[in-house]
């Protein structure tokens, strides 16, 4: 492993970022070098500000665990920012859940609602699933159990079975005409997202 960190490095320091992702994921793991957290994290750090993808999650894990340095909770928070900022949607996912569990930042529903309603409306069933709770629970918007049953059916026809029993609860809650209409919604919700990501493997 050596040899390919060696071979790596140069286009790295050149501006390279899959190069330097790769350099501070082998500085992370201790790959082909010594560990180094410190040095991980500014290659990482590097890779993210050339436009690399992946490079803000094990950067904002390093501090978040702190794991060979200080935790830094606010420093992790930032790079989750700095990615959902991109249009990252697994980052906005991540950002409403720090936001909703006052993690390295202080508790806030309604912040965290609005990055899950971006993840969820750009076709994230985790995020899908997680708006509906917040629907269920009024927590950060109005009790709304017909939105929350539309979001979690969206969810559950994506794959995430959590959502499954809180359709019946949720329902139970509604009156005839309400469970009507959160049927209806559901079904143009889930309908909307098929059609939307058939567009865009079409596109693709």
């Amino acid at each position: 492993m050596a040899v390919v960190f060696n071979a790596l490095f140069p286009f790295a320091e050149e501006g390279d970022a899959q190069a330097q992702y790769l350099i501070g994921r082998m500085f992370d793991r201790g790959e082909g070098t010594t560990q180094d957290f410190e040095a991980a994290g500014r290659w990482y750090g590097k890779a993210h500000d050339q436009g690399h993808q992946k490079a803000w999650r094990p950067l904002s894990e390093i501090y978040k665990s702190g794991v060979g340095i200080p935790i830094d909770p606010a420093e992790a928070l930032a790079w989750h920012r700095r990615a959902a900022n991109k249009g990252d949607v697994e980052a906005k996912v991540r950002l409403g859940i720090l936001y909703e569990n006052g993690e390295g930042v202080a508790q806030d529903f309604r912040e965290a609602v609005n990055w899950y309603r971006q993840a969820a409306e750009a076709g994230d069933a985790n995020a899908q699933f997680l708006l509906g709770w917040m629907y269920a629970e009024g927590k950060g918007v109005g009790l709304d159990y017909i939105e929350a049953y539309s979001w979690f059916r969206s969810a559950e026809a994506k794959g995430v079975g959590e959502a499954t029993p809180l359709l019946t609860l949720v329902i139970d809650g509604l009156s005839p005409a309400e469970a009507e209409e959160a049927q209806k919604r559901a079904r143009e919700r889930v309908a909307q997202f098929y059609q939307w990501e058939n567009h865009t493997r079409s596109a693709a």
